[in-house]
């Protein structure tokens, strides 16, 4: 069995590093189910030296693949063993660009458009943003739906690439089916459970959620709206056919 995670909003408060009390007891927890036969993965649209800045290494470098990027730059148990290229077009680099000049949200912060090597993130408010600023384009954008047209706009005009609202300011653009759904392809045939805070319509833990769904592996998606969240069904976890119960 699979344990799959995305980490913004569902291991960490976005863009921030995880609790330290949580941080423990996920290492501990891993450790377990590890012992027990079990995999561990997490899938995030951050690149790694985000995710470790986010989790320690002591996480990042102790699952059983650490998928990067949607998925294109994946480490097994702390080494490399996929890196996908996307170089966007002239044609999009410059709609973005007339998107962040156009957009009626008038508070920037910076690194608007972030060129990871597999993919790029696009965000009005900037991924400079910390704090109160993330949460009141976050909040703004829940009303707006910014995001979530801008994405749909993308994903019109550029028929060759996907474009995902992830965390709370950002827009994952990849190039199509090069999402997270990508990682079952280390699953295989195991059962999954998956925890994202984006597998609302539009989100970029959706199309992973989708088609774990339709795989015939009894796997299940849990849709969670905190860290916390998640840290509380974990230790609610009963794997009924081994016998474990997890607890704090």
């Amino acid at each position: 069995m699979f344990f799959a995670f995305d980490v913004d909003g569902t291991l960490t408060p976005s863009r921030q590093r995880i609790d330290p009390n949580f941080e423990q007891w996920f290492v501990n927890w891993m450790s377990f189910v590890q012992e027990k036969g079990h995999s561990v993965l997490l899938v995030t649209g951050s690149d790694y030296e985000k995710t470790v800045e986010q989790l320690g290494s002591s996480i990042t470098e102790s699952v059983d693949y650490c998928c990067n990027c949607l998925g294109n730059h994946v480490l097994h148990k702390g080494q490399l063993i996929e890196s996908y290229t996307f170089t966007p077009t002239p044609e999009l680099n410059r709609f973005l660009e007339i998107e962040l000049a156009n957009s009626s949200y008038t508070e920037r912060y910076g690194n608007h458009i972030e060129h990871r090597g597999s993919m790029i993130n696009f965000s009005v408010v900037g991924r400079n943003a910390v704090g109160e600023q993330r949460k009141r384009y976050y909040d703004w954008d829940k009303f707006s739906c910014e995001r979530l047209t801008l994405a749909e706009k993308i994903n019109t005009l550029f028929p060759d690439v996907s474009a995902q609202a992830g965390g709370e300011t950002g827009i994952d653009i990849i190039p199509k089916g090069r999402d997270k759904r990508q990682v079952i392809k280390y699953t295989g045939d195991h059962k999954v459970w998956f925890f994202g805070d984006r597998l609302d319509d539009g989100g970029n833990d959706k199309p992973l959620a989708d088609v774990l769904l339709v795989s015939g592996t009894q796997s299940e998606a849990f849709h969670v709206k905190s860290w916390q969240e998640t840290w509380e069904m974990l230790q609610d976890i009963t794997i009924n056919d081994l016998n474990i119960t997890m607890h704090k």
